[in-house]
C-alpha cells in the first residue's frame, strides 16, 4: 500500500548557494515575506526547541535566521568535510581551532572509506542551547553547538560530530530579512560509534505507529502516516489494510532490524512483526521527514513463500520370494 508524502520546501529565494568561508555573502534572505515567511521563521526556531514564547515580528525573523544561518553552516562543513575538501572546510574552523588541529589532522578525523556515500543527518542543537525560553535568549547566543552525524549506506557504525558553530555579527541590515552574520566552526568532537536502530527518529515513528495500533487506536495510529493522508478515503484504505492481515499488526511484538537513511528527510525502517500463530514476518516502512516530525508513507509486508512441496515417496512392491536373481549352479565332474 502506497502513502503519498508530503513536500516541504521553503520558497526558492529563501536560500543561496553556500558562502565558502563564511564571507560576508547573504547566502539566506527572504523577499515579501508576508504571514506566510513569519510563519516559516516561526517552524525553525520551533523545530529548532529554543523558544517558549514569541515577542515580536522582527526579533523573531532575526533569531529564526541565526538558528538557521549556524544549522546550514554547520551542515555545509560536514558535507565539505564528509567529501574530502579538506581545503574548504579546514578554512572554515576559526584561529582558534586550526591552532588546535592541523589539516592533516582534520583529514584523519574523516578517514574512513565509506563516508563519501554517507548521507549527512542534523540532529539539531545542543542541549546547551535549548536552554534558551524567549526570544532575547537567543539574539545573545554567540555559540551553537549542533549534533550532526554521518549515516553509511550499510553496516553498524556511524560517526557522530558535535559541532560548535560560532556567529560573528554582521553589518547593520539594510533589509528587514536578511542575515548579515558569518559563521566559523570553533568547536569539533568526533566519534565513531554503533548505530542503536530502534533509536533513529524514523524508527521512533514506527514504534509508535506499531503501539497505537496494538491499543486498538486506529485514530491514533493514523496520525503517525503523512499530514495529507488523513481524509475520510484513507482512514477507509487505511483500516482495510491493516484489517487484511489479522493480527499481524495488532497482536504481534515488534523487532527493529534496521534503520537506514535513503536522504537526510527520508528513510527505510525494516522491522520483524511475531505473532503466536504466525512465523516471524519482515515488514519496511518508507519513513519521511516533515516539518516537525517523522511520518510513515509506505507499509511493506514481505510475504512468506509457500513452502515447496516436496515429491512423495513411491514405496515398491515386494518381490515374492524365490524370484531372485540366482548365479547358475555349475554341475560336479562325472554328472
Amino acid at each position: 500500500m502506497r502513502w503519498m508524502n508530503v513536500e516541504f520546501d521553503p520558497p526558492s529565494d529563501f536560500v543561496e548557494a553556500p558562502s565558502g568561508g563564511g564571507g560576508k555573502k547573504k547566502w539566506l534572505k527572504i523577499f515579501g515575506i508576508g504571514c506566510a515567511g513569519f510563519l516559516l521563521i516561526a517552524g525553525l526556531l520551533t523545530v529548532a526547541g529554543v523558544v517558549k514564547g514569541i515577542s515580536c515580528c522582527s526579533d523573531l525573523t532575526n533569531a529564526g535566521l541565526t538558528v538557521a544561518g549556524a544549522s546550514v553552516y554547520g551542515a555545509q562543513f560536514s558535507d565539505a568535510a564528509r567529501s574530502q575538501q579538506f581545503d574548504t572546510a579546514y578554512d572554515m574552523l576559526n584561529p582558534n581551532l586550526q591552532a588546535e588541529i592541523s589539516k592533516q589532522e582534520l583529514q584523519s578525523m574523516y578517514g574512513q572509506d565509506w563516508l563519501a556515500s554517507s548521507i549527512v543527518i542534523s540532529d539539531g542543537v545542543d542541549q546547551m542551547n535549548t536552554r534558551a525560553e524567549s526570544i532575547d535568549d537567543i539574539k545573545n547566543i554567540k555559540n551553537w553547538d549542533l549534533k550532526i552525524r554521518m549515516y553509511p549506506e550499510q553496516g553498524d557504525k556511524h560517526l557522530v560530530t558535535l559541532v560548535g558553530v560560532e556567529v560573528i555579527p554582521g553589518a547593520e541590515k539594510k533589509e528587514t530579512f536578511e542575515d548579515t552574520n558569518t559563521y566559523k566552526i570553533y568547536k569539533l568532537k568526533v566519534s565513531e560509534e554503533n548505530i542503536i536502530f530502534e533509536d533513529e527518529p524514523p524508527a521512533q515513528a514506527v514504534l509508535e505507529l506499531h503501539g497505537a495500533l496494538q491499543s486498538g487506536n486506529l485514530d491514533r495510529a493514523r496520525r503517525h502516516m503523512l499530514a495529507r493522508n488523513q481524509g475520510q478515503e484513507a482512514k477507509a484504505a487505511f483500516k482495510a489494510f491493516i484489517d487484511e492481515r489479522g493480527e499481524l499488526f495488532t497482536r504481534s511484538t515488534m523487532t527493529i532490524k534496521d534503520a537506514r537513511y535513503n536522504t537526510s528527510d527520508s528513510a527505510t525502517v525494516t522491522a520483524v512483526l511475531k505473532t503466536e500463530e504466525k512465523a516471524a514476518t519482515t515488514v519496511k516502512y518508507t519513513v519521511q521527514k516533515e516539518p516537525t516530525r517523522w511520518s510513515i508513507d509506505e507499509i511493506s509486508v514481505q510475504e512468506a513463500a509457500p513452502a515447496p512441496i516436496e515429491p512423495t515417496a513411491v514405496e515398491e512392491p515386494a518381490e515374492p520370494a524365490g524370484t531372485e536373481d540366482s548365479a547358475e549352479e555349475v554341475p560336479a565332474d562325472g554328472e
